[in-house]
Parts: C-alpha cells; sequence; structure tokens
C-alpha cells in the first residue's frame, strides 16, 4: 500500500535506515572533532573514536547499497 507521498513501506524503511545511519555517523565525526581520532569512551572497552567512524561510515554504504539494489536511486559513480 502506497502512503500520502506515494512511497512504499520498503522504500520509506530504506530511507529511514539511511537517515539512521548518517545521523550516526555525523554523531561519531563530532565526537572526534571534540575529542580525537584515538580516544575511547572512559567506561566502555572497544572502539576508538576512528573505529567506531569507520563502522558508521561502512553502515551508510551498505545503505546506499541497499537502496541502490532496490532501484530506489542510482550511481553513476559506483
Amino acid at each position: 500500500m502506497k502512503s500520502f507521498n506515494k512511497l512504499s513501506a520498503a522504500q520509506i524503511e530504506r530511507l529511514a535506515i539511511l537517515a539512521e545511519e548518517c545521523g550516526e555517523t555525523a554523531q561519531a565525526a563530532m565526537k572526534i572533532i571534540r575529542r580525537g581520532f584515538d580516544r575511547k569512551h572512559p567506561r566502555k572497552q572497544g572502539l576508538t573514536n576512528r573505529g567506531h567512524l569507520e563502522d558508521e561510515i561502512g553502515n551508510v554504504l551498505n545503505a546506499i547499497d541497499m537502496m541502490v539494489d532496490a532501484g530506489d536511486v542510482r550511481l553513476e559513480w559506483r
């Protein structure tokens, strides 16, 4: 069923995933601006800020791939 904007539920879901991942990538970038690439959260084990940003960029690329594979967008440079 199409909504008022003529998007299918699947299209809306893919756009929501993309928007969420872009927001998380922006947050990771801002953390680096504030604290540096190699800092870790003091109460959390694991990734540095750089590693977190790399993960988030990968998530954005995966979301883009989903949209390309579904035919939502075309990317001539890929």
